[in-house]
């Protein structure tokens, strides 16, 4: 276990203008994304005639600014512990592009229940690629993280299929499950999807809310994964 000492030796404090200077850029950026899956997720709820499955975006704007709202406070709030953690490297860029990815899919998620593949698939291949150039993950735990990834979430849809007769996990939830094996590995994975599961269930205990609930699972994979990628330094030693 690190001790006090060698934890602060280990920290990036920037000076106070530096610290305004990240939280301003960050919040900004993240804010604009947020922004834009939001306008995205309205263009898609069109183009997929979705009005039979979920309300027009539009019509729930207030509360669903509150949640964009909360959730680029949380993404500015941790990329600041994360930059502190780690300082300013490729792995910080590698986490704070994954988390804007992951911040507009969950927004879209939240508001048309659909994750969808412009999005995904980008993740997965850009996750590759990374692992590919040896800045990421290695490629075998890339690749067998984005195989465990989908396998995973298949057969948990197939078997939530076969107990209850519906899906209770949608297509673009195992494809964002596959992109985030490429990112993370197939080790990290396992934590991310036991923590969005955990949060999931408590999320659907608390709301009171059985099977027959439609949740939409994107953000509770999404936020899991962001903190695992950018914790991972501190918590892989101990996995």
């Amino acid at each position: 276990m690190l001790t006090g000492s060698s934890t602060a030796a280990h920290l990036h404090i920037p000076p106070m203008w530096g610290l305004l200077l990240l939280v301003s850029l960050t919040g900004m950026t993240a804010w604009c994304v947020a922004q834009w899956a939001y306008r995205y997720a309205r263009r898609l709820w069109v183009a997929f005639d979705l009005s039979l499955i979920v309300p027009n975006p539009a019509s729930a704007h207030t509360s669903a600014g509150r949640y964009r709202m909360a959730a680029v406070a949380s993404v500015t709030a941790w990329t600041l512990i994360v930059y502190c953690l780690n300082g300013l490297s490729a792995h910080f860029a590698m986490f704070f592009f994954v988390t804007l990815v992951l911040l507009a899919l969950a927004i879209v998620d939240l508001h048309i229940q659909l994750l969808p593949d412009s999005l995904t698939q980008p993740l997965l291949w850009t996750g590759l690629a990374m692992a590919w150039f040896e800045l990421g993950p290695s490629l075998h735990s890339a690749v067998a993280g984005a195989m465990v990834g989908y396998g995973l979430l298949s057969g948990v849809r197939a078997l939530f299929y076969a107990c209850a007769g519906r899906d209770g996990i949608g297509g673009g939830d195992v494809k964002l499950a596959a992109a985030l094996g490429a990112w993370l590995g197939w080790h990290l994975l396992l934590w991310a999807l036991l923590l969005a599961c955990l949060g999931g269930a408590l999320w659907s205990l608390a709301r009171r809310k059985g099977l027959r609930h439609e949740l939409a699972f994107g953000p509770f994979l999404a936020a899991p994964a962001s903190f695992v990628m950018g914790a991972a330094r501190w918590i892989e030693p101990y996995l």
